[in-house]
């Protein structure tokens, strides 16, 4: 089982750890749990809130200013999701329903489980981070802001082996395309013609459990790996296969988009009807995005 180490360094740009950790935790908001390893767990849950915040609504802003109404459905999930996650500056075991477990090295005895992320402010014992990751999911993530000895000499395995697997797995996807007919390059290429995108989708209904199954297990992997820095081209062919399976989910009788579910909860009551609206907020942007363009 993989679980790999990606050391992190601040720079005046990034400011401070904590600021750089925010942005981090952005990028893999949608990966289950949390945990983040320093001295003083209440003062860091502190401030990385106030940057969470921050980043909350410099997202608010963007989707305030754009027509688009694919970016508007990801950036009101995005932002939902943030406003529901649960920090908390003690243990799992104590309160097992938060996402974001701010706790000192002694605490690190107990990881949540579905727990993809575990940030190192303040190192460990090798025990204790031995102990720790073993009860890590495949392909989790260790991310090491405090340089010791104990984290770079532990047996994970680098980041980049993680990314190098992104294309790789995106085969799977081009080889269901190609055996669609369907030139993803090109519709990628004509995103701001709505046909391009429609006449894919009716292709890919006819295969949607297939689809489905190619793109979860791509998009997850997607997820793990971030963040990611991506040619701006092969960024476009993965948020449209990202497009293409929020749409196949919601026109698959008897399917429900997990993504979606997930932001409000399973035993949120008005998930369905949360989802709807935003699917609803997207079919009346539509003609109001086409005659903008």
């Amino acid at each position: 089982m993989q679980r790999y180490l990606e050391i992190r360094t601040t720079s005046a740009t990034n400011s401070t750890a904590g600021a750089d950790l925010a942005r981090h935790l952005l990028s893999r908001q949608h990966l289950g749990k949390t945990v983040v390893v320093c001295d003083k767990p209440v003062i860091i849950m502190s401030v990385i809130r106030k940057y969470w915040l921050r980043l909350s609504r410099n997202l608010q802003k963007e989707r305030a200013s754009t027509l688009n109404a694919e970016k508007i459905l990801q950036l009101t999930y995005d932002i939902t999701h943030m406003q529901h996650m649960g920090f908390v500056a003690r243990p799992c075991y104590d309160v097992p329903h938060a996402d974001v477990f701010f706790v000192t090295p002694d605490e690190l005895t107990h990881m949540p489980a579905n727990c993809f992320s575990l940030y190192i402010l303040s190192p460990p014992s090798h025990t204790q981070l031995a102990e720790a990751t073993k009860q890590l999911p495949e392909r989790s993530l260790v991310v090491d802001y405090s340089h010791s000895a104990v984290i770079s000499n532990a047996l994970l395995t680098p980041k980049h082996q993680l990314e190098q697997l992104v294309p790789q797995e995106w085969q799977k996807v081009d080889q269901f395309f190609h055996a669609q007919h369907i030139n993803i390059q090109q519709v990628a290429a004509n995103t701001r013609h709505a046909g391009a995108v429609d006449e894919a989708i009716d292709v890919i209904l006819n295969t949607s459990n297939q689809f489905l199954r190619v793109a979860d297990d791509f998009l997850l992997l997607l997820r793990q790996a971030q963040p990611l820095q991506l040619p701006n081209p092969q960024q476009q062919l993965y948020d449209l296969l990202a497009t293409l399976q929020r749409r196949i989910y919601s026109l698959t009788p008897g399917n429900l988009s997990q993504q979606f579910a997930q932001a409000f909860g399973d035993d949120e009551p008005a998930a369905h009807d949360v989802t709807a609206d935003i699917w609803s907020l997207v079919g009346e942007l539509q003609p109001l995005q086409q005659a903008h363009l």
